[in-house]
């Protein structure tokens, strides 16, 4: 396993049975621009990428957060095919320590990709990266979105009222969160989808089911930042707003919004 701090020079490629992930390229910017663009993923995104130019900006844009340890992007392929991208997966910090972070992905719908792109997430940020909480805010009506993080372990931390905006609409969100002690005792227990009882009345984990394909999308899930004669630009977020970091979809200000 590399460094810890290695990931700022350089993402490693991660590699799991269906998928593989590498850091994006500028000739991936095309085919993601057509994943994000569909109806089943873009509907809970605030404002999706205009073109593959702008997907384009925001992965020039994510070497340059990767370089100062504030991002972390990559690109999911086919394991068997390395020239098409099936989706994109995003962590940002939100601590200086770099104990605490936010999620988001997009991915083609109906393939059944992202679980196991999503361990593989998990296990480089949770036991290389060194974080301590992975969080998300998924719009409450995102059944599909919410279905595949319960797979992974998350817990629902609270409902945010009125927290996303979207087609002329205010939509609540819920919080979501997944620790590494948590994920560590899911893969302890070969659990590959622990239910989450806290939807229940009670934090844990337990056996759980395998998910059928879905297309996950919720926001953030990609946060697309463009620039704005030279500087980068603030675009709009469908999550809370946090001074800390620009966002553009959780986003170019793109928020592609979930899987």
């Amino acid at each position: 396993m590399p460094d810890a701090a290695e990931w700022t020079k350089r993402l490693p490629t991660l590699t799991g049975v269906r998928v593989r992930l590498r850091e994006p390229r500028s000739r991936d910017a095309r085919l993601l621009h057509q994943i994000i663009q569909r109806d089943e993923v873009s509907r809970f995104v605030s404002a999706p990428p205009s073109s593959a130019a702008d997907v384009a900006r925001f992965i020039s844009l994510a070497r340059r957060r990767r370089r100062v340890g504030e991002w972390i992007v990559y690109t999911v392929f086919p394991a068997g095919d390395a020239s098409r991208p099936v989706g994109l997966i995003q962590v940002r910090k939100l601590s200086d320590d770099l104990s605490l972070g936010e999620w988001g992905f997009c991915f083609e719908p109906g393939q059944g990709w992202f679980v196991e792109a999503a361990e593989l997430l998990l296990e480089f940020v949770f036991e290389t990266v060194g974080l301590h909480r992975l969080e998300a805010r998924v719009v409450v009506e995102n059944k599909a979105a919410a279905r595949a993080l319960v797979a992974l372990g998350a817990n629902i931390d609270g409902r945010l009222h009125e927290a996303f905006r979207r087609h002329g609409r205010y939509w609540d969100q819920q919080l979501w969160s997944i620790l590494a002690d948590d994920w560590r005792r899911v893969r302890a227990m070969g659990r590959r989808s622990p239910c989450n009882r806290r939807l229940r009345g009670r934090r844990g984990l337990g056996a759980g089911r395998v998910l059928p394909d879905h297309s996950y999308c919720f926001n953030p899930a990609v946060q697309f930042n463009t620039t704005v004669n030279g500087t980068e630009a603030l675009g709009p977020t469908g999550a809370i707003r946090r001074n800390r970091f620009p966002s553009a979809v959780t986003s170019p200000t793109i928020v592609p919004g979930g899987v």
